[in-house]
């Protein structure tokens, strides 16, 4: 892969933020306005000799840059960006910037340069000032020959209202200026990036203006919300509730959709019922729907046709007046023909084949529509069939899984709490008696797939989860008694737990909601703050690969771009390690909801007194959750089952007061792998003498110290290589896996304290 480009002016209204030789900054942001998205930490942020890091590098080693921000509202050329990455070497148009970034000439009214040759991954950052708060909206001139593309925007790594589609402008230089979803700024400094999901456009300017209110004609928010046009198209959501009860928790989910402000615009009507051939019992939810949906719902399963002539007029409706049909195909096609037909019945004229759209996600739905049937909607309609949302890594998102720990907070949320809680009762109550026992759904988890449909439509593709979907769709808005005030205890089980009253303790625990670090609870930084190891060779401790995105801390392991040699040791690989700020004491419970990456390199959560601390003479270390993803073929036979496992260590270190490290184990054997899904490992550490573990809120075993456990502890989470599971000569899955697989996510980490 080709290095960001770095360069540090931009002709356009300017003004400047130059550096400071030290005390350089106070949070993580500072620095990113700074440096932009090369700068990952201010280190030693609490002290007068705070630095902005670069990765593992100062960010002043390039130099003492002056950053020109630019003052919007302002028309951007494309090409005057300040970072860029490129999947190609060499500027192929030979114009503007030198670097990787292609450049070329247009023919777009006023000349000048156009940014081309765009891949999927490449992406483009401009600083802007915002020089006044209020809402903002930006237009973008685009030119394409296809409708492959697809681009997002965000403004300091937060998401400006959902995926663009590139329409076929009917060529390269034949220009169109599309327009994102409108959003609030704040006043100041920030970093505009566009990502190019997919690529196959060019870009030529990127106009920013400030929408300024009109009383007498209210703008219209997110006119394009994905291939959506919210001015004048209509969704169709088909739902079909036989035998599988996916449908229930869609319908669910389609709501929480359509309560985002994003959504306010956008008509749609549901239709209950749309059945094929399929065997099984039908599931009526009218109350969920009624909750979901209001009056703005059919019943196709006690009135077929009468449903068929409801949704007919309002489509026809909005076909007559220029807008499109776009179908969520949660059920067979069965209704959709029946609807089509009546259409073309009507109105002849209306081209269907390019303004009726269906989008399909299920062989299954397309195997239990009636052949005739499907055969008429594909030759009739723009037919979509999308990958199945089942599963994950596809090209969709996987909103399926049998964890279940996102179900308070969606029940407790104010504007959709009552429809996941009546979702979550119709389901459950049906599950086995439907004639297909969808195995989510009895292990307490969420089955949603047919919502990756919404996804498509809209344009949130990047949302990889269910648990994507909710931090990007749920208010957040929920009473402070709905909030967690305990442990994640296993019903049923962990008694112990359960009769403690629990208070959380803030300054150790996070959701990772953010999109940068908090540095008042985390370091990043491998050495500072009494600490000083920076990793185990091969695997140096970096910082450039550690995230937060779609609420959870991650850490991306990869190849170094070449050796680094450090105190005679050679790294090839980077890991990384971020501790806590502040120290858990005696009595308290520290948990973590993690899943691990799928290489060589481990997964670990843990507890560690400080390496230079000697105020005392014990040096522990409080090994909660430590594993690997893939046991490496050279590895001994003992290692076999440690990408399947939770294992934990009370170490008692070696130093001046003892001589001799004592080492006590325990572990229990998993049926799925680390990296399979999201584990919650968590620790009691109940009294000096004794240490409790528990597995998804579940006891599983105790350790007994060899000294007693009493010296306050730092949390670790490591990702490191291991001597005992060396990573493969040619670099194994560290090297060849693909981000997913090479990357460990921390969903949040908890820690709780006994009230009183």
């Amino acid at each position: 892969m080709n290095k960001i480009k770095f360069c540090f002016s931009i002709s356009a209204l300017l003004f400047s933020s130059t550096l400071l030789a030290q005390d350089q900054c106070n949070t993580t942001s500072e620095c990113k306005n700074t440096y932009g998205s090369s700068a990952t930490d201010c280190a030693n942020s609490k002290s007068s000799l705070s630095i902005c890091m670069c990765g593992t590098l100062r960010c002043d080693n390039f130099g003492q840059p002056t950053i020109s921000y630019i003052n919007v509202p302002a028309k951007i050329q494309a090409e005057d960006y300040l970072t860029a990455f490129d999947t190609t070497s060499g500027n192929q148009g030979g114009q503007g910037q030198t670097g990787n970034v292609d450049i070329q000439a247009t023919t777009d009214t006023g000349g000048g340069l156009n940014v081309g040759w765009i891949n999927s991954g490449e992406w483009l950052e401009y600083p802007i000032n915002i020089t006044s708060a209020g809402e903002y909206q930006l237009q973008l001139r685009i030119a394409s020959p296809n409708t492959s593309g697809t681009l997002g925007i965000d403004i300091d790594g937060a998401l400006l209202g959902s995926t663009l589609t590139i329409p076929n402008t009917g060529g390269w230089q034949n220009w169109q200026t599309i327009s994102s979803a409108k959003k609030s700024l704040t006043a100041g400094k920030k970093m505009l990036r566009l990502n190019m999901l997919t690529g196959g456009f060019n870009i030529n300017w990127i106009d920013i203006k400030k929408v300024e209110p009109d009383t007498n004609n209210p703008p219209v928010d997110n006119v394009i919300l994905g291939k959506f046009n919210t001015t004048k198209d209509l969704l169709l959501a088909h739902f079909d509730q036989k035998p599988d009860l996916d449908d229930v928790h869609a319908v669910a989910a389609l709501a929480t959709m359509l309560r985002d402000s994003r959504f306010n615009n956008v008509k749609y009507h549901a239709v209950a019922g749309t059945i094929g051939t399929q065997g099984g019992r039908y599931i009526d939810a009218p109350q969920l729907f009624n909750l979901a949906f209001g009056n703005n719902w059919s019943n196709a399963s006690t009135d077929w046709n009468a449903a068929v002539n409801s949704v007919t007029q309002k489509a026809l409706a909005t076909l007559n007046t220029g807008g499109d049909i776009w179908v969520q195909e949660a059920g067979q096609s069965n209704f959709t023909a029946d609807v089509l037909r009546a259409i073309q019945q009507a109105n002849p004229s209306i081209n269907l084949k390019t303004r009726f759209h269906v989008v399909q996600h299920s062989n299954w739905n397309e195997d239990k529509t009636t052949p005739a049937d499907l055969t008429y909607v594909k030759n009739t309609a723009q037919y979509n069939k999308i990958a199945d949302g089942n599963s994950t890594g596809n090209g969709t998102p996987g909103f399926n899984t049998r964890d279940g720990s996102d179900w308070q907070r969606a029940k407790a949320d104010v504007g959709v709490g009552n429809i996941w809680s009546e979702a979550q009762r119709v389901a459950d109550a049906n599950n086995n008696i439907s004639g297909y026992e969808n195995p989510s759904i009895k292990a307490g988890g969420f089955d949603f797939s047919d919502c990756v449909e919404n996804a498509w439509i809209f344009g949130f593709l990047t949302l990889n989860n269910s648990k994507a979907f909710f931090n990007e769709f749920l208010s957040n808005n929920v009473a402070a008694s709905s909030k967690p005030t305990s442990p994640q205890i296993k019903s049923g089980t962990s008694s112990d737990l359960a009769s403690v009253n629990w208070e959380l303790v803030e300054n150790m625990s996070d959701e990772f909601n953010d999109t940068i670090l908090d540095s008042t609870k985390w370091q990043a930084e491998p050495k500072g703050n009494g600490w000083v190891w920076d990793g185990r060779a091969p695997g140096l401790f970096t910082t450039d690969n550690i995230t937060l995105s779609q609420g959870s801390l991650n850490v991306e392991v990869s190849e170094l771009n070449q050796p680094i040699i450090k105190n005679g040791k050679t790294f090839l690989y980077k890991g990384a390690i971020v501790r806590s700020l502040n120290p858990g004491q005696v009595g308290w419970y520290y948990e973590a909801r993690m899943k691990a990456n799928a290489t060589e390199m481990s997964s670990t959560f843990w507890l560690m007194t400080k390496e230079t601390d000697q105020t005392s003479e014990k040096k522990l270390e409080l090994d909660i959750q430590e594993c690997v993803g893939k046991v490496s073929p050279t590895a001994a036979d003992w290692v076999n089952g440690w990408d399947k496992i939770f294992h934990s260590n009370a170490i008692h270190r070696t130093n001046t007061y003892n001589p001799t490290q004592v080492q006590i184990q325990g572990q229990s054997s998993l049926t799925e792998k680390n990296h399979s899904r999201y584990f919650t490992y968590a620790a009691w550490w109940k009294s000096p003498t004794e240490i409790r573990f528990y597995l998804d809120g579940e006891y599983k075993y105790s350790i007994t110290p060899s000294v007693d456990w009493d010296v306050p502890a730092f949390y670790q989470m490591a990702i490191e290589t291991y001597d005992w599971n060396p990573v493969p000569s040619d670099g194994g899955l560290v090297k060849a896996g693909s981000k997913e697989e090479r990357t460990t996510r921390y969903d949040w980490i908890r820690t709780w304290k006994i009230k009183n």
